[in-house]
This record gives structure tokens, sequence and C-alpha cells, in this order.
């Protein structure tokens, strides 16, 4: 059963046992069991667990990192967490609980992808499916900067974005804990989190965080980033439903500068 696990069947089921011999039959779905419950896991951000950027090859047997948010008190493990990208199913290798309410969870990128990109969703325990956010598998850089073009709108604008941490202006620093913070102007009342996205250099990143309007008349929006990103200046936008605001210029620095 784990060779065949490791030749990318996500969910293996012993049929039968005859002697020195077994039957067994191997998956690349899991079961179709929805959710009964209330809630669903968030997708934070999907890194290369090894390179930790946004590059994806099946070729090169990569594994991604899923860092995902769940009510506190859950429990995780290997066998109650079912994450799917594009049509085939991932049986996680870690689960690690990072916080009360996050989780780190490792799994191969599936054998079978061709070059584009792909949903990445997962379910935990009885919950229904998380927000989706999408991967590269061995995408061009033209392609990362042609990725899905919502609307430019003008009432939706940046005006300022900062580390997460340190509320360095128009600057982030790249680490194992690296997040950005933005201040938006010309997002409705009715706005959710699971409603927006940040695009970096092409790729999306999920809104963790959503303030309610400060003086100034903006909402906070708090995005983790993959710790291994290139230095160097960066294209930074907020997506809502279809719209886009436009692009602002930051800094990504090492830490070690």
């Amino acid at each position: 059963m784990a060779l065949c696990r490791a030749a990318g069947f996500a969910r293996v089921q012993l049929e039968s046992v005859d002697q020195s011999r077994a039957h067994v039959s191997c998956f690349r779905q899991w079961r179709d069991e929805p959710g009964t419950g209330a809630w669903k896991p968030l997708i934070l951000s999907i890194e290369n667990s090894v390179t930790m950027d946004h590059r994806f090859s099946p070729a090169r047997d990569d594994y991604m990192n899923i860092w995902i948010r769940t009510d506190e008190g859950r429990e995780l493990t290997l066998d109650n967490v079912f994450a799917q990208v594009g049509p085939f199913a991932a049986r996680p290798v870690m689960v690690q609980k990072t916080s009360p309410v996050q989780w780190q969870v490792c799994s191969k990128v599936p054998l079978g992808l061709t070059s584009g990109w792909y949903d990445v969703k997962l379910r935990v325990e009885d919950s229904d499916w998380s927000n989706p956010l999408q991967i590269g598998v061995d995408v061009s850089e033209a392609d990362r900067q042609n990725l899905s073009s919502p609307t430019e709108s003008e009432e939706l604008r940046i005006g300022e974005a900062t580390d997460g941490k340190t509320w360095e202006p128009f600057a982030v620093r790249l680490g194992p804990d690296s997040w950005i913070s933005l201040w938006v102007d010309g997002l409705p009342d009715a706005a959710r989190m699971e409603d927006l996205r940040v695009r970096l250099n092409g790729f999306d990143l999920q809104a963790a965080f959503l303030s309610p309007r400060d003086a100034q008349d903006r909402r906070q929006v708090n995005a983790k980033l993959p710790s291994g990103l290139k230095a160097g200046q960066a294209r930074v936008a907020v997506i809502f439903e279809v719209h886009k605001s436009h692009d602002v210029e930051v800094r990504l620095v090492r830490e070690v500068e």
C-alpha cells in the first residue's frame, strides 16, 4: 500500500489477502463525500516546500506547503486532511500545527499534470472544501504575468503598502513568517476576506485579514508571503471579485540584508 502512495495514488484500499498475495485498489481521487460541518478551512498561501517560491513541476518531484487556517481546537492528521490539485487528490506527507489556528500541510505535487494553472483546495475532517488558490505548473514567466486579468478599477486603490510586522512603508522583509499589509480604498462594506486576493508578481495570495474602515476610509488587508521569494522590486495589486486595483511597487528584502 505504501508503494501505491509513493507512485502518486492518494487513496489506497486493501481488497483481499491470499497467502503471499494481496489485492489492492488505488485511486487518484478522494471519495465524493460532501462536508457536513458548518465551516471550512482557509488556504493562506502555497509554496514549493524546497525552494519556498511559487514554481512547481511534477518532473522535479516537487512538494508543496499549503498554509491553512482552521477553527481553534481542531486536531489535524495525515488521515483527516484531503488536498486536491486540479483533477487529482494529493495525500499529505506532513501535517504540522504552527499556531492554535494555523497549520502547515505538505503534499506531493501530483504526477500527470500538464503545463498550466491549477486550483488547489482542501477539506479537513467533516468540513466543506476550502477557498481555491491557484498554482502554476511548469509555466513560463510570460504565463505568470498573463494570469487571469480582472478589470482594473479606478475606485479600488492601494493607498499604502507595508511590512506586516515592522510597518516599514513599501518594503517587506522576507522570511519564514513574512506578511504584507495593504491599506485599500474602494472596498464596499459587504466585502469579505474570503473574496479578496493579493496579486504579487502574477501570483495570487489569499487575504488572511480584513479590517473595518479606518479614519481615512481605508481597509487593511493582510496576506502571507512565501518565504523563498526572490528579493527585489515586486508589483502588488488587490483583487476583489472581478475588479483589480492598479499595481503598486514594493521592495522585497532578505532578512540577512
